[in-house]
């Protein structure tokens, strides 16, 4: 009796779990109209780069790699000296390093004048 409600009550966790997660992605699938896949930066609008994004596979632990359109970086978000993690900034911003020797990831803020 007490394991058939243990069983009952982490199979519905699960279905919870793995229906939320489903519907969450299927949602930004549709919604997202930047997110379209990509091969090349040609494939993109004037103002996105193609960039990859890893996913968790659901079943083991492995990561998938997509290949999307982003917008380019604005002030204050991420940038990266390899252009495949992130974005370069949008024309006007250069990419602030977060350390001296400037390999790996910064931040877009605006060039000095």
């Amino acid at each position: 009796m007490v394991f058939t409600r243990i069983f009952i009550g982490w199979s519905l966790i699960l279905f919870i779990s793995i229906s939320n997660t489903s519907s969450s992605n299927w949602e930004n699938e549709l919604g997202n109209e930047n997110n379209k896949p990509c091969t090349s930066h040609t494939d993109c609008s004037e103002n996105e780069c193609c960039t990859f994004q890893a996913e968790p596979t659901l079943y083991d632990d492995t990561t998938e790699i997509i290949w999307r359109c982003k917008p380019l970086g604005a002030v204050n978000d991420l940038c990266h000296s390899l252009g495949n993690v992130h974005c370069p900034c949008q024309p006007g911003l250069r990419c602030i390093a977060k350390a001296v020797w400037f390999f790996g990831s910064g931040i877009c803020g605006e060039k000095p004048k």
